[in-house]
């Protein structure tokens, strides 16, 4: 009895110890879920609750579409056995008892498509010596696709897409729609939308889309419902025979049909006559008065001569009416002669010029202005620069006397030909000018074309600048500059200022007779725009002169009236209130 005691109590406890082992394991089959014909797809096993595992087993169930291809165990141990053509394997001897992890590795290829999912299983069994741990069997459910699909013909999925399905596989393809150019099924008209139907070329689905109706009416011929006459305009309609929208418009009034102008009045001498003429369609009548003819007289004959000073007077009869009738006749004027000396003008005192009238002896007298210094040869005897004034001597070839000039503060660039001229101490003793060009290749070229805009057609543009001791300088006092014109600009050239904030100041400048150079006086030395301007719009005519002449008189007329009528209207109201206070005093 004590033996049949004592191997129930070990049973118990052999299996208490099996059973929470066995319960705790666990294995999964981790991989793709889709597979192509004749393509690999790998699988890793893990297992989880085998820390004291020291020999695992492993086989693989691939089923009928799939061929196992190698298999690999990512743990390692003393003994690691697997065997492809069996589809199992082994691992044993394992130094540090755990298996938990990825555990081992499998390579399948797919052999053929199919269309249900087929299933892919391993077996794993897990010891602790001789008692199992483990015994689980993870599958893996996998689609195998075609590696070429063979596809049925589309059908209509929705309003946009149509799909297909592969016959082997039962793969789904998905495409949009391919439409034709469509045909018209209902035509649109004025009074109707139209209908345009489109196919799909490979489903045959159809769409339509709405065609808006068209401006195209049908319009039969204009039919006058009101007759135009002289002066007023008619009207005449037409319908259209699809939508009945009618159109109208006006019928220009014919203007009058007029008669040649009859006189009706005959104009005499010295009064005016008057000519008629009517429509012959409405019986209107127009009125115009002729001038008056003016008297004819024969052989005028002079009561009166005129003089220089005083008019004349003539006399004659009409031979249209008989009226007699005198005419003044002008003063005839002076009639003077040639300007003479009576004093003549010398280098440095007034001269008198005299003349006389041929008819009456009446004189005029002019003083003529000196005559100045005519310098033979004068000698430059000081050459002007920058900061010094210049002197050159001379002797007069009318009088003999010498005398000397002053010329002013000059410097001239030779390379451009451009002059500054300013005043004697605007500069330091040694100071040195600079002119530069702008080219096209220079990066301020951009920046003054910018800032002419759209000022001008041509420009030349340099930077003048002034430097004393390395430094920069600018003039104390007014400075001159004389540009030379390019060829082809003209005498409509200005001269512009192009300032730092980028924009343009045009200069007053003189242009010189022979139109070669521009002269303008500078604020500064910077840089500036010789520019050919554009041409000047012609001036207003005289009768828009005249017409805004008499606008602004009407203006200025009308406003004296206003301040008149209110100064009016203030002294009523101080005359009302003072006879009031004047009744209650």
């Amino acid at each position: 009895m004590k033996k049949i005691i004592r191997f129930i109590i070990i049973s118990v406890l052999m299996m208490s110890l099996y059973i929470p082992a066995n319960a705790a394991g666990g294995a999964t089959l981790n991989g793709g879920s889709a597979a192509t014909a004749g393509g690999n797809i790998e699988f890793t096993v893990s297992v989880s609750g085998c820390s004291d595992a020291t020999s695992v087993a492993v086989s693989v169930t691939p089923g009928d579409h799939f061929e196992l291809v190698s298999g690999t165990w990512l743990k390692s141990g003393s003994l690691s056995v697997f065997d492809t053509a069996k589809s199992k394997g082994s691992l044993g001897g394992l130094s540090s008892p755990d298996i938990n992890g990825n555990l081992f590795k499998l390579v399948l290829k797919a052999k053929t498509a199919s269309a249900n999912n087929q299933t892919v299983s391993v077996n794993v069994i897990a010891k602790n010596g001789a008692n199992e741990i483990l015994n689980a069997t993870p599958s893996k459910s996998v689609k195998i696709n075609c590696a070429s699909h063979s596809y049925g013909a589309y059908t209509r999925k929705d309003n946009s897409n149509h799909t297909r399905t592969c016959t082997v596989c039962g793969a789904v393809e998905t495409k949009a729609h391919t439409w034709n150019g469509g045909s018209v099924t209902k035509a649109a008209n004025c009074k109707e939308t139209g209908t345009k139907t489109f196919t799909c070329t490979a489903c045959g689905a159809i769409k339509t889309e709405t065609i808006a109706k068209t401006n195209n009416h049908t319009y039969g011929a204009w039919t006058q419902t009101k007759a135009p006459t002289c002066t007023a305009k008619g009207t005449e309609t037409r319908t259209c025979s699809v939508c009945q929208r009618t159109e109208t418009r006006d019928i220009a009034a014919t203007g009058h049909n007029m008669s040649a102008w009859k006189t009706t009045k005959e104009a005499g001498c010295e009064t005016k006559g008057e000519q008629t003429r009517t429509c012959s369609k409405c019986n209107y009548k127009e009125t115009k008065t002729t001038e008056a003819l003016g008297h004819k007289f024969s052989k005028s004959t002079v009561t009166k001569q005129p003089t220089c000073t005083e008019a004349g007077t003539e006399t004659g009869k009409c031979t249209v009416c008989g009226k007699e009738t005198s005419n003044v006749i002008k003063a005839l004027g002076h009639d003077f002669g040639n300007w003479t000396d009576t004093k003549a003008a010398t280098c440095t005192e007034k001269g008198v010029q005299e003349r006389k009238c041929s008819r009456c002896d009446a004189t005029e007298k002019r003083e003529t202005n000196p005559l100045g210094h005519d310098f033979e040869k004068p000698v430059i005897v000081k050459q002007p620069t920058l900061t010094e004034k210049g002197i050159e001597e001379g002797v007069c070839k009318r009088c003999g006397e010498k005398t000397t000039a002053e010329i002013p503060c000059t410097f001239r660039d030779e390379n451009t030909g451009i002059s500054i001229t300013p005043e004697e101490g605007a500069f330091g003793q040694g100071t040195e000018i600079k002119i530069d060009v702008i080219g096209k290749e220079s990066d301020r070229f951009e920046a003054v074309k910018s800032a002419l805009g759209d000022t001008a057609e041509d420009f030349v543009a340099y930077e003048v600048t002034a430097t004393l001791n390395q430094a920069d300088v600018q003039p104390n006092k007014p400075v001159t500059a004389s540009f030379k014109i390019p060829e082809g600009y003209g005498k409509n050239v200005a001269v512009f200022h192009i300032q730092d904030d980028g924009t343009a100041e045009q200069l007053e400048s003189t242009v010189s007779e022979d139109g070669t150079t521009v002269t303008a006086a500078l604020s500064r030395l910077h840089s500036y725009a010789i520019v050919k301007l554009a041409d000047e719009k012609p001036a207003a005519n005289a009768e828009e002169k005249a017409d805004s002449a008499t606008t602004g008189s009407s203006g200025n007329m009308t406003l004296i009236i206003a301040i008149i009528g209110a100064a009016i209207l203030i002294a009523a109201i101080v005359a009302v209130i003072l006879v009031k206070k004047k009744k209650a005093d």
